[in-house]
């Protein structure tokens, strides 16, 4: 029996200190303020490809009207998103623009209004003459993470 209630008071220790520890600190990223993005309008690029999108969960939860979303290839940015309810369903619409050419990498990015962060994203998608990456019916889910 005495060994029984020492078994039992070791296991409460321990449960006790296992619940005091540290809560890790929210990790706090670099604010930004709200970009410039801008679609080019000068007709450099002859070529297009078509993107419809949508924000994971955490991000869509705090959506607010004033939030972007960009395509770039390299620093240069190749759209800006279109906003659309679709089913109940936010999604955003890209029209990418580029060069035949050009074998270029799409990467796309995300500006959070209520949090001033810029997220990147961990898709990358080549740039395909009038190519499509998702659709109405099935939009791309993007794996948004913040810029450190």
């Amino acid at each position: 029996m005495k060994r029984y209630i020492s078994y039992m008071m070791i296991g409460a220790c321990l449960l006790i200190a296992g619940g005091c520890k540290k809560k890790n600190k929210e990790e706090i990223y670099p604010k930004f303020p709200p970009p410039a993005w801008t679609n080019e309008a000068t007709g450099k690029y002859t070529s297009s490809m078509t993107a419809v999108v949508k924000l994971p969960n955490n991000l869509d939860k705090s959506y607010q009207a004033s939030d972007e979303l960009a395509a770039f290839i390299g620093e240069e940015c190749r759209a800006v998103a279109e906003v659309v309810e679709v089913a109940g369903e936010r999604l955003f619409y890209l029209l990418i623009q580029g060069e035949p050419s050009a074998d270029s990498q799409i990467r796309f990015r995300y500006y959070s209004t209520s949090s001033s962060y810029i997220y990147h994203s961990d898709n990358i998608l080549n740039f395909s003459i009038d190519g499509s990456y998702g659709n109405a019916d099935q939009p791309v889910t993007l794996a948004l993470k913040p810029d450190k």
